[in-house]
C-alpha cells in the first residue's frame, strides 16, 4: 500500500457476504462469517505530523537541539542557527506574541503584542545568532514552513515566557541577563522582520556582542480522525455498501483511493463503485474474502 503525506487508520469492518442457494448456505456455515478487513489511510495536509522547517535561504544553518544556547555556546561567524523546537503542543493557557500577520517589522511601534488563545496546539521553532568575534556581523535570510505561522516572537519577555516551547534538554537564557531580543530602529543597522506570507520569515539581523533570537509558532498539523463504520452484511450478487468518515481538525482536504483484493472460488467476481470516495460498494458473485484498502 501507498503512504502519502499523513495517514490515520480506520478501525476493522466486516462485510459478510451470505449465498441464497443450500450450496452457499453450507459454505458460509463451514467457513464462518466471510469478512472483508477494511483498513483505510486517508491522506491530506503537509508531510508529517510536526510542522518542521521546510526550507530557508542566505544565511541559514540547519542543526538538531543543540545542549545551550547561552551566550557564546552556540556560535557562528557567518549564520543564523534555525532549529524544531517542541512540537504538538496544546497550549495551556494564553501565549503572548509580536507578530501574527504579513508585513513588514523594523520599529518596535510595529509590533502587533497580541497572543495566540489557549488550547491551540502548536508547533515551535527559533532562530539562534551568536557571532564568533566581536563587532557587528549583518546575516540575512528566511525560513519557510509547511503549516501558517501563528505567532512570531522578538521580544525579551515573550521569549522568556515562550521557552515553555523550547526544546527538551536544551539550556535556554531564560533566567539569565541577556538581550536576546531583536533591536528594531529607523537608522541603518535595525533589525528587520518580514512575513511575505504565513508559511515565511525572512530577517536581517545585525548581532553585535549579544544574542539575537526569533522565535516561530506554527499550526501543528494534526492527522484526520478517521472511523471505518460497519459491520456490514450483504447477499451475494447485490451491492454492498461502506460508509467510512473522515475529517481533518486543520482543515486539510482529505483525498480517498481504495483496492480491493479478493480471495474466493474460481469463477467468482467482484465488481465496485465510488472508489474514490468514503462510500464505495463491492457486489460479489458468489461468497468471497474481500480485503479493501484505501490510501
Amino acid at each position: 500500500m501507498n503512504v502519502f503525506a499523513e495517514t490515520k487508520w480506520f478501525g476493522r469492518a466486516q462485510v459478510i457476504l451470505r449465498g441464497t442457494r443450500g450450496a452457499d448456505m453450507r459454505r458460509c456455515r463451514s467457513l464462518g462469517a466471510i469478512v472483508a478487513i477494511l483498513s483505510v489511510a486517508v491522506t491530506g495536509g503537509p508531510t508529517g505530523v510536526g510542522a518542521v522547517i521546510s526550507g530557508s535561504t542566505g544565511n541559514v544553518s540547519f542543526i538538531a537541539a543543540p545542549p545551550s544556547l547561552l551566550l557564546g555556546q552556540l556560535e557562528h561567524p557567518t549564520n543564523v542557527f534555525a532549529f524544531n523546537e517542541r512540537q504538538g503542543v496544546t497550549l495551556a493557557s494564553n501565549l503572548r506574541v509580536d507578530i501574527v500577520s504579513p508585513g513588514t517589522y523594523d520599529q518596535a511601534i510595529d509590533l502587533q503584542n497580541t497572543i495566540v488563545a489557549a488550547g491551540t496546539t502548536v508547533d515551535s521553532h527559533l532562530l539562534h545568532s551568536d557571532p564568533t568575534f566581536g563587532g557587528t556581523v549583518l546575516r540575512n535570510g528566511s525560513v519557510t514552513f509547511p503549516t501558517d505561522i501563528v505567532g512570531v516572537i522578538v521580544t525579551r519577555g515573550k521569549l522568556g515566557d515562550s521557552d515553555i516551547l523550547g526544546a527538551p534538554g536544551t539550556v535556554y537564557p531564560t533566567a539569565v541577563p541577556s538581550n536576546r531580543e531583536l533591536d528594531f530602529s529607523l537608522q541603518s543597522r535595525g533589525d528587520i522582520v518580514v512575513l511575505p506570507n504565513l508559511r515565511t520569515v525572512q530577517f536581517t539581523m545585525f548581532t553585535t556582542a549579544s544574542l539575537d533570537q526569533v522565535r516561530i509558532v506554527t499550526r501543528h498539523n494534526s492527522p484526520p480522525i478517521a472511523n471505518a463504520g460497519g459491520p456490514y452484511a450483504g447477499v451475494e450478487g447485490s451491492a454492498v455498501p461502506l460508509a467510512a468518515t473522515a475529517s481533518d481538525s486543520n482543515g486539510d482536504s482529505l483525498s480517498v483511493s481504495w483496492a480491493f483484493s479478493t480471495v474466493a472460488d474460481p469463477g467468482t467476481t467482484c465488481s465496485t463503485t465510488g472508489t474514490a470516495t468514503l462510500t464505495p460498494t463491492i457486489t460479489c458473485t458468489d461468497d468471497a474474502l474481500v480485503m479493501a484498502t484505501a490510501s
